[in-house]
């Protein structure tokens, strides 16, 4: 592990030395701060060689904010550029926003994005804001107070309950994103001490970088305690930034390694090592946000259906269906519709939920269904000609898990027979009695 940097140089880029011959380059071997100007000259040398390697399929758009610029190639110091995952070289320019914006992160929706600039920047410092990505502008919301009282260097928003979650480099909080109110949640233990970012996936799985041991880490949530999967093979230093691809589950990291080098790539999540997807292409020192939201978990909705029978039936009863459709979760269920296709020998007469009835074919709108949730509907039916009742109802949900034994499931209502004496059954009756010696009189109508 390298040499830690002092406290003074951790908080802000004022504690650096104006000039490049003044740089303590051992002290600044690890920094959580943005690279201090002169760094590369008095440090270096950096091996700057730009590489494309061949595009992933990703097609995301992703923002990233250069707290470092180019001047060269005309890249002024912290502004916020557009980018398509796959193409991190074809970077569109947005403008120029806060400076020293050391921690960003996109709300549940993807439209808010929320950023926290260093206790040392020129503008805003340790201010909870939001940045606008087609302008560029900073809107504070509140200064960070409670817990957090050293320099932010991670946000992190869970992209499901909207939780937010902030580090320091060496300690785990949670945030309010309407107060900017830290509180502790535990000590996270890395074995490099400098936490440099944390990003949560869908499954609110939160991971951290350390730049003191170049090592990805899993966090608990709960305690704060982290455990180390692997190196990332780079040796990262000063501010840079990670986020998930919500989309697909892939963890992106903007890796920066000193002198405007830098590596965008995917994270190995069970070996925490980074492989490449542009590497210095541009040169610059990069915080990173993507805005894809989760897919909701699925859904497994089921249906069942039964009936007021009590005995055998005779033409002209009544019968009530009942169908009741249950949500077993995980996720909501949205978009539930219940279809029944009622037997050719009952007759629909009326329904508690509101159907729509085309022929026989009754429809039951059901809309949004909670995990767990149940909802039931009535359709009121007469009996209308002989034979076995065979019904069938079916669920669908535009958010159910197609491998879901009950999904869509159909229930059949069946061993109800309706019948009638017919003429020859009557005759049989007849012949059967009279030979029983019991007499009848007949009445005839005219």
């Amino acid at each position: 592990m390298r040499t830690l940097l002092s406290a003074a140089l951790v908080l802000g880029l004022s504690a650096a030395p104006a000039y490049a011959d003044d740089l303590d380059c051992a002290a600044l071997a690890n920094s959580a701060d943005a690279e201090p100007a002169g760094y590369a000259e008095a440090c270096g040398p950096f091996d700057v060689d730009a590489s494309t390697p061949t595009p992933s399929s990703p097609t995301s758009t992703g923002f990233t904010l250069d707290i470092r610029g180019d001047a060269g190639a005309g890249r002024a110091q912290n502004t916020l550029y557009s980018f398509v995952l796959n193409n991190f070289a074809g970077q569109t320019p947005v403008a120029v926003t806060n400076p020293s914006v050391f921690a960003l992160d996109f709300d549940p929706t993807g439209t808010t994005l929320y950023a926290i600039p260093s206790s040392t920047a020129a503008a805003n410092p340790n201010t909870l804001g939001t940045i606008n990505t087609a302008t560029g502008a900073f809107t504070p919301i509140a200064v960070m107070n409670g817990a957090l009282t050293t320099a932010p260097t991670g946000l992190t928003i869970d992209p499901v309950s909207g939780t937010a979650y902030i580090s320091s480099t060496t300690d785990l909080f949670t945030i309010d994103l309407t107060t900017a109110t830290t509180t502790a949640v535990g000590t996270m233990g890395t074995a490099g001490g400098l936490v440099i970012d944390i990003a949560m996936d869908c499954n609110g799985a939160l991971y951290a970088h350390d730049i003191g041991d170049d090592s990805l880490y899993s966090v608990n949530t709960a305690t704060g305690a982290a455990t180390v999967i692997g190196g990332t093979g780079l040796a990262a230093n000063f501010a840079q930034g990670m986020d998930f691809d919500n989309d697909d589950g892939q963890l992106y990291g903007f890796v920066y390694t000193g002198g405007g080098t830098n590596t965008f790539g995917t994270f190995n999540l069970a070996t925490g090592a980074v492989s490449a997807l542009s590497t210095n292409s541009p040169l610059g020192e990069f915080e990173g946000a993507i805005p894809t939201t989760c897919v909701p978990p699925d859904s497994d909705v089921s249906i069942s259906k039964t009936a007021n029978v009590t005995g055998p039936l005779q033409v002209g009863s009544a019968v009530t269906f009942t169908l009741t459709v249950s949500n077993a979760g995980p996720g909501a269920a949205t978009d539930v519709v219940v279809t029944d296709a009622l037997p050719s020998n009952v007759t629909y007469v009326s329904d508690t939920c509101a159907a729509s009835v085309v022929g026989s074919t009754v429809t039951w709108t059901v809309g949004a269904l909670a995990n767990g949730a149940t909802a039931a509907c009535d359709v009121s039916t007469t009996v209308s000609g002989i034979g076995q009742i065979t019904n069938t109802a079916s669920a669908t949900s535009s958010s159910n898990d197609p491998a879901a034994a009950n999904n869509a499931s159909s229930i059949v209502l069946s061993g109800v027979e309706v019948q009638v004496p017919t003429m020859s059954q009557l005759g049989l009756l007849i012949l059967g009695l009279t030979v029983a010696g019991i007499g009848f009189v007949v009445f005839r109508s005219r």
